[in-house]
């Protein structure tokens, strides 16, 4: 005879058939809804200069349009591309105004292109909803794989953005995937442990430049975590345990009492990381290497090095700098546009918040756009289960 306790278990893990046939009808329906919703919807501020751009990059195979704008070139690729193909096929260029300097600013084709031109935003909104739903899985098992998968395929924000020829679904595709192999790379081979992370490290990069931030950020977090004792890694859960998540507990939690962060557990911590130091060197050293090769360089001087290189005088220092200014023709590259962005950064923002516009930007205008964008469903889940089961709050 069965027990109840194994009879529960099997109850609580989803067949492996059952679950690709969820993970593939939300990716059918998310899609969908997109592909309706890119026809109903006109140009946003962005969409005409990535299309542009885009286009002009397909026709020159030069980046250099994009990287003055601080705008990395990997999802304008993915939009733009269909759009030339389009365009050799048929045999007369689509056309093009232009700004006073010249630059490509419109297509006067843009109501005919624009819907065609979101549908490559569909290729990293698969990646997101594949990835969520392999990270799910891996932490809380085959359950969590599948509300992940559905959380994502519904969440208003991302359907919006997915709907959309701009860059926002792309990067947290490749962050997502980033996370999950450099999760899963642990302890295995250099290639899993280093060269996929690497890789998809680099394809965040090409998605957008704060990225380089970000990504950064969430593999130290990880790490940490995992290092922690007691502490509940993606890593360290199974589908037994993530069952039981659902049912009576959770055993991948440690119930003592946090010991006290003294200096010596901050040191042995410090020491543990060190593996992951030289890791992680490696990671960016790829993810750089990718990132200036995919945008490489039209063998160009860069006129605002050179004028700056002529305005700090005569000592031998200065001389050097401007000789290279002057003879050494890398320009553009990935590192323009890198440059570009953290400028454009720093310039500061007017932002547009509840209404009230502030030329200056507020210190709170990120945390409350988040929770405005955040689903209801994401913001009660915690408030519920602390009402219901709080100590499931450990595997929050």
């Amino acid at each position: 005879m069965v027990s109840e306790d194994v009879r529960t278990s099997s109850l609580a893990v989803i067949p492996p058939w059952m679950q690709r046939m969820w993970l593939a009808v939300c990716l059918v329906l998310a899609t969908l809804w997109c592909v309706t919703a890119s026809t109903r919807l006109s140009a946003t501020y962005d969409e005409p200069c990535y299309l542009t751009n885009g286009l002009e990059h397909w026709r020159s195979g030069s980046y250099e349009l994009l990287m003055n704008r601080g705008t990395m070139p990997l999802p304008i690729d993915v939009i733009s591309l269909p759009l030339y193909v389009w365009e050799k096929w048929r045999g007369t260029p689509f056309r093009m105004t232009s700004t006073k300097a010249g630059y490509p600013l419109l297509l006067d084709d843009l109501s005919l292109l624009l819907p065609w031109a979101r549908l490559g935003t569909l290729v990293f909104l698969w990646l997101l909803i594949g990835y969520g739903w392999l990270l799910g899985k891996r932490l809380a098992g085959s359950w969590g794989g599948s509300l992940a998968a559905a959380l994502l395929a519904a969440e208003p924000s991302i359907l919006a953005h997915s709907s959309l020829a701009t860059t926002d679904i792309s990067v947290a595709a490749c962050m997502l995937a980033l996370v999950y192999h450099f999760d899963q790379g642990r302890g295995q081979s250099w290639g899993k442990r280093v060269a996929l992370p690497g890789l998809w490290f680099g394809l965040a990069v090409l998605s957008k430049a704060s990225a380089l931030v970000f990504a950064f950020l969430c593999l130290i977090t990880m790490e940490w975590i995992r290092l922690i004792p007691g502490s509940l890694s993606l890593a360290s859960v199974t589908e037994e345990t993530s069952s039981e998540a659902f049912g009576s507990s959770c055993e991948g939690v440690d119930k003592r009492p946090p010991e006290r962060m003294g200096f010596r557990r901050v040191a042995n911590l410090l020491r543990l990381m060190s593996p992951f130091g030289s890791d992680m060197i490696q990671i960016m050293a790829i993810a750089i290497a990718l990132t200036l090769i995919y945008v490489g360089t039209d063998f160009k001087l860069d006129p605002a090095l050179t004028q700056w290189a002529d305005s700090l005088g005569d000592s031998n220092g200065a001389r050097i700098i401007q000789w290279l200014s002057h003879h050494v023709r890398i320009f553009p590259n990935a590192g323009v546009g890198l440059v570009r962005q953290v400028q454009h950064n720093m310039g500061g923002h007017a932002v547009y918040l509840l209404g009230e516009s502030y030329p200056n930007g507020v210190w709170y205008y990120f945390p409350v756009l988040l929770i405005i964008k955040m689903t209801v469903a994401m913001l009660l889940a915690p408030l519920v289960v602390l009402a219901l089961r709080p100590k499931k709050l450990a595997n929050w």
